[in-house]
């Protein structure tokens, strides 16, 4: 209920800044939890969240996009997909065995990645003018 709550908030600032910039703006805001094979996610606005057997696809096509993946345990599985004007996606992952990939178009693309433990796999793509992606790796 707290992911909710916040999302929720982080929409309505979202909302509010675009509101300032004119133009139809829309916003869309994302947060994924999986610890030990149980998840729980939120979504607000024009986005939408697949949840399977150890993995999590986030897809988000709003004009301002804000997504974070937190995962703990082995095996585990993250796709971040935004197609907007601006888009951020934050994967944290803890556990071996794990892959987390980040696709963004946009102008503004944010895109970063943290891994703890053996194994892990993780990659960016990203299309637009502002590109920003930090992967980072570490082994237990």
């Amino acid at each position: 209920m707290n992911i909710l709550r916040l999302a929720l908030a982080a929409a309505l600032c979202l909302a509010s800044h675009a509101a300032l910039a004119g133009g139809p703006a829309t916003g869309s805001v994302v947060g994924v939890v999986s610890v030990g094979g149980i998840t729980a996610a939120g979504a607000v606005g024009k986005g939408s969240v697949s949840i399977g057997p150890g993995g999590v696809s986030v897809n988000q096509s709003a004009t301002y996009n804000n997504a974070a993946v937190v995962q703990a345990g082995p095996k585990n599985n993250a796709l971040i997909n935004q197609g907007g004007r601006v888009n951020n996606a934050l994967t944290y992952q803890s556990g071996k065995d794990n892959t987390a990939v980040t696709q963004q178009s946009g102008r503004i693309n944010n895109g970063t990645i943290i891994q703890h433990g053996k194994n892990n796999a993780a990659g960016t793509a990203q299309n637009g003018p502002f590109n920003f992606s930090d992967v980072r790796q570490f082994r237990r």
